[in-house]
């Protein structure tokens, strides 16, 4: 008994990624035990029909438990464990191991699950909510005209990902020299990004133009107020 405490902490530590599919399919076969406990109650009462019925649900039963662990339980866990490497301590090197290989794993399972989603649901991707769908389509989630940006901050995110993944920190900016733990880098993230949508947010509600407030930084003032002028000018030949 104590040999089996000691194994499977040992396992859990050495094998973490191969743990958390064999807990998650080990939840799945408890979860499944309601569906073959309630089949075997609602069999018919006859011994013969009674035997046929429980071999029909034990067969189904490994089925139910790897669709439940598979689809429904591993992504809860793969979400768990991320939230805690997420801020465990940098200095543990099979730590840092295990997080990358969590974190291509919920890349891989996340896009496989999303093009699951999409071939059940029958999404037509090019069909705004104006359009009129025939039986179980699924009108688009993302507005088609917004799809070039939403497929550059996807880009923008990803090659930010392999960057602080694969890079060394003294190769990468100034900036991120300063940020030398994981902890450090994941605070940096959370605060930076409420900021950025309050940015957003007091830009585009309190400025009339703010393309032109944009272009200010990456263009010259000179450049930008000419370009202003003109079209102040156009605008005003137009009317007359």
């Amino acid at each position: 008994m104590k040999h089996t405490r000691s194994v499977i902490p040992n396992v859990i530590q050495k094998k973490p990624l191969l743990s958390s599919v064999l807990f998650s399919l080990i939840l799945g076969c408890l979860c499944s035990l309601p569906y073959l406990l309630v089949g075997m109650l609602e069999s018919p009462s006859s011994p013969t029909e009674w035997l046929a019925c429980f071999l029909e649900e034990l067969l189904a039963f490994p089925f139910v438990s790897v669709f439940l662990g598979a689809f429904l339980i591993y992504p809860l866990v793969l979400t768990a464990v991320n939230l805690v490497l997420l801020f465990a301590p940098a200095k543990y090197p099979s730590l840092r191991r295990a997080a990358k290989s969590f974190e291509v794993v919920t890349l891989i399972l996340g896009s496989l699950y999303g093009a699951l989603i999409q071939a059940i649901l029958n999404i037509c991707w090019q069909d705004d909510w104006q359009e009129t769908l025939h039986n179980s389509q699924v009108h688009a989630p993302i507005h088609t005209q917004a799809w070039p940006t939403v497929l550059t901050f996807l880009l923008a995110g990803l090659a930010g990902y392999l960057a602080l993944s694969f890079i060394r920190l003294e190769k990468l900016p100034p900036l991120a020299e300063k940020i030398r733990s994981r902890q450090a880098a994941d605070a940096v993230y959370l605060l930076m990004k409420p900021l950025e949508w309050f940015f957003l947010a007091v830009l585009y509600l309190c400025d009339a133009k703010p393309e032109n407030r944009i272009a200010i930084q990456y263009l010259p003032r000179a450049a930008v107020e000419a370009a202003q002028k003109s079209g102040f000018a156009a605008a005003q030949s137009g009317r007359t």
